[in-house]
């Protein structure tokens, strides 16, 4: 049997697919744009009547109300999230993320990390934290120099050079300063910048007149004022670009001099074995075009060699150089970046720049590699066994006999199982997405949420195991549903939708799944279970011509694979129960 209107069922159905993904959309974004302060408690509730513990309650009992006090006070500006010492998530935080070294683990136990950056461990000051917060929620005061250019870089003395500077505010408020531009270390002139907006630029142009300046090289720089309370401060000044002052009627002088302006990185701590960004920025000070390699050293080892092809004079370009430390020694690492000397070169200080600050490097952990694969491995099944069902591949094989004819073609028959295929996971990464972003939005509850999952989990893994039965009966539903839908693309996509939540064969397992998440880790154990998900519909879209005997053997084998799924349910609640709850309710 032929579709009808396909040009109508395209468009209906690539609408539909955009409802869903502006739905899906709107969801997250609240959840994105919001910058409250992050405080995380590592939290451990020690036995109030035993003994050897009294200390340790009163602590805990003193920071518990502080916490309280905080949320009570500052509202929806602070976000506090209760994570159990002793859980999965909280070890791979104090040691992976934190770099708590593991013999020393016991020590932070209700310990208080305000905006991932400021730990607090013992008997909480209450005053002393709240200043922290306060400081976290001050507005982001940073303003810049980002360029400096001038109309000509050889002049004759006597000239007039007009040199532009723009300068840009990457805060949130409206800022005035001052910005001033040197020559050499000589002041060429003060500006005064009124009420530049946030995320904005300006241009600000100087006139020099060259009539009693010496003959020679000079070196351009502007400075803008530091703020009060700025963030950043170390863009505030900027050396770039150098003009020539010659005498009436002399050419202009060949000059080589390549020069190394600054070196950043994106992390100052991170762990052995993971890659830091470091960019170079490198200009061209002299007067043609210049090839050179730049050698990048950690502690005067060569990590990294960089090569700069025809940079022309007086343009600045940032290089970035990813660093793998693997190899890397254990502790501060001083980095140096270096320029080769270029042909006639004619100034060579400028050829170095250090970080004396550099990067430190601790010990390595595998905990957090072993705990995000552990967690993808189990999505992954996740994914798959929710798909992998008899009821499903029943549906499906009267799907496919309901609409094709005798001799189907594969594509046809192929795009048919991938449309209703990207239903249900449509809808199935819709309700992951939704329980995922409520229980993260709830960390006072979700040890509470977490216990109502476990049980949620058991039962319906005794429901597949057939120890309990659900009266609920979705058959005649479903059959007046396929019926109904089952003629049109935009009808099969959402039959797929709407048999996720109909399907008597197994429940959405992917709740079950939500404890263990984090809001940095939902996107990508999304992804890996929406894989899972999807492969036993290419499975099937690949060999329709041997659904029926699909279908016997899933019918017959119907018993083992959700005995299957109840297992892999009822196991996970255990592990809940063990090694998340138990730990953190005792």
């Amino acid at each position: 049997m032929k579709l009808r209107h396909p040009k109508r069922s395209a468009w209906a159905f690539f609408t539909l697919f955009l409802l869903c993904f502006l739905t899906l959309s709107s969801a997250i974004e609240p959840c994105l744009s919001l910058k409250p302060v992050v405080v995380e408690f590592f939290i451990w509730i020690p036995c109030s009547a035993c003994p050897d513990q009294q200390e340790a309650y009163e602590i805990w009992e003193n920071n518990m109300q502080v916490i309280n006090e905080i949320k009570s006070d500052y509202g929806q500006n602070v976000t506090v999230d209760s994570i159990p010492f002793g859980s999965e998530e909280g070890l791979q935080k104090l040691i992976d993320q934190y770099g708590i070294d593991p013999a020393e683990i016991e020590d932070y136990w209700n310990a208080i990390v305000v905006n991932y950056e400021t730990m607090l461990k013992g008997y909480l000051n209450s005053t002393y934290l709240r200043e922290i917060i306060d400081f976290c929620l001050q507005p982001v005061q940073d303003i810049a120099v980002l360029s400096i250019r001038s109309s000509s870089y050889s002049v004759l003395v006597g000239d007039e050079v007009q040199i532009n500077v723009t300068v840009g505010n990457q805060g949130e408020l409206n800022e005035s300063f001052t910005l001033t531009l040197y020559v050499n270390s000589t002041i060429l002139s003060t500006d005064s910048v009124i009420d530049l907006y946030p995320s904005t630029q300006l241009d600000v142009s100087f006139n020099w007149t060259t009539a009693n300046e010496a003959v020679g090289v000079y070196v351009l720089s502007a400075e803008v004022s530091i703020l009060e309370n700025e963030t950043d401060s170390s863009d505030n000044l900027l050396t770039s670009g150098v003009i020539e002052v010659r005498e009436p009627d002399a050419a202009p002088k060949e000059r080589h001099d390549v020069a190394v302006m600054n070196v950043k990185v994106s992390e100052l701590s991170i762990r052995k074995g993971e890659e830091v960004n470091i960019t170079i920025t490198v200009e061209n000070w002299g007067t043609g075009n210049e090839t050179f390699n730049l050698n990048v050293y950690g502690n005067d080892t060569l990590i990294g060699e960089l090569s700069i092809s025809n940079l022309e004079p007086n343009q600045p370009v940032d290089l970035l150089f990813e660093w793998d430390t693997t190899e890397a020694d254990i502790g501060q690492i001083v980095l140096k970046a270096e320029a080769d000397q270029v042909v006639n070169e004619t100034n060579l200080d400028n050829n170095i720049y250090i970080l004396n600050d550099g990067i430190e490097i601790r010990e390595s952990s595998t905990f957090a590699s072993l705990a995000l694969t552990a967690l993808l491995a189990v999505s992954f099944s996740f994914g798959f066994f929710e798909t992998f069902s008899p009821c499903l591949i029943i549906l499906l094989s009267f799907v496919l006999s309901y609409t094709l004819g005798a001799n189907p073609s594969f594509k046809e028959s192929f795009l048919k199982v991938m449309i209703f295929g990207a239903g249900f996971v449509s809808a199935a990464l819709l309700l992951g997405v939704a329980f995922g972003l409520f229980f993260l939005s709830l960390p006072a509850l979700q040890l509470y949420l977490t216990l109502g999952v476990s049980v949620f989990a058991i039962v319906f893994g005794l429901n597949l195991l057939g120890v309990l039965k659900t009266p609920l009966e979705t058959k005649p539903a479903i059959r007046k549903l396929a019926e109904k839908y089952v003629l049109t693309y935009p009808g099969l996509f959402l039959l797929g939708f709407i048999f996720y939540f109909l399907d008597p064969c197994i429940a959405p397992i992917f709740i079950a799944f939500i404890p263990l998440l984090m809001l940095d880790t939902l996107p990508i154990i999304l992804a890996v279970f929406t894989l899972g998900a999807f492969i036993p519909f290419l499975a099937i879209g690949v060999f329709t011509g041997s659904v029926s005997k699909l279908v016997r053997l899933t019918y017959k084998q119907r018993f083992r694979i959700r005995a299957i799924s109840g297992l892999v349910l009822i196991g996970y609640a255990i592990y809940l129960f063990a090694f998340y709850l138990f730990p953190s309710f005792t």
